[in-house]
């Protein structure tokens, strides 16, 4: 904290924009950090307002009330995030939607697996399928939610339509298109706006990078 006490005047302003910058990167991250690596950004917004005077409590303030919002709309799956919300789509193949129960607990899901000559739908019989529909190519459906899977550390998005044996979750891109026959993109699920200043929160990284960098 000393340190930040001795930062010139001239320096201060660019530090807390960087850090403003930094933490709306954050508040719109949809990758598996979420608002984590935004944190260290975060205390020294709070710092510069307690410390450096009363225009840096306004920007704090200003930066609490779009972030916050943002950050609930995130939460929410909103389709502020998620522009493909509302459309239309269908699917590339023939597709068998099966519905499981758990036995256990008593959760139900559906899984989707693609219909082949072998392997007819309803032909997997397994002990938590309960009923199970051909889904056919081309029927329209539409995106009810897109949420983000962080399976591995990564990031895809799901869209969620309905479907007659309930909720369906379609991974990436797999057997998804638009209505025209154009596979979905998962660049088109999101708004750039967002995701371009999320990227920010790979920052612990940059050095990692660098190193790379120079040793090409």
């Amino acid at each position: 904290m000393k340190l930040l006490e001795r930062l010139p005047k001239s320096l201060r302003p660019w530090l807390f924009a960087v850090a403003w910058v930094f933490v709306y990167g954050g508040a719109v991250n949809l990758g598996f950090s979420d608002f984590f690596m935004a944190l260290p950004f975060a205390l020294f917004v709070i710092y510069a307002a307690a410390k450096w005077g009363r225009q840096y409590v306004f920007f704090t303030v200003l930066l609490v009330m779009v972030v916050v919002p943002l950050y609930y709309l995130k939460k929410t799956h909103s389709s502020v995030f998620y522009p493909a919300v509302g459309q239309m789509f269908t699917v590339s193949e023939d597709v068998c939607l099966v519905l499981h129960k758990s036995s256990y607990s008593g959760s139900e899901f559906v899984s989707v697996s693609l219909i082949t000559p072998d392997r007819s739908c309803g032909s997997d019989k397994d002990s938590d399928a309960v009923r199970w529909v051909t889904l056919k190519a081309q029927t329209p459906l539409q995106i009810r939610q897109i949420k983000v899977s962080h399976a591995d550390m990564g990031e895809s998005y799901v869209i969620h339509t309905d479907s007659e044996l309930g909720d369906v979750a379609f991974y990436g891109s797999e057997y998804t298109v638009w209505p025209d026959g154009r596979r979905i993109e998962q660049r088109e699920l999101r708004r750039a706006i967002f995701y371009i200043p999320s990227i920010l929160m790979y920052w612990p990284t940059g050095p990692i990078m660098l190193m790379a960098l120079f040793k090409q």
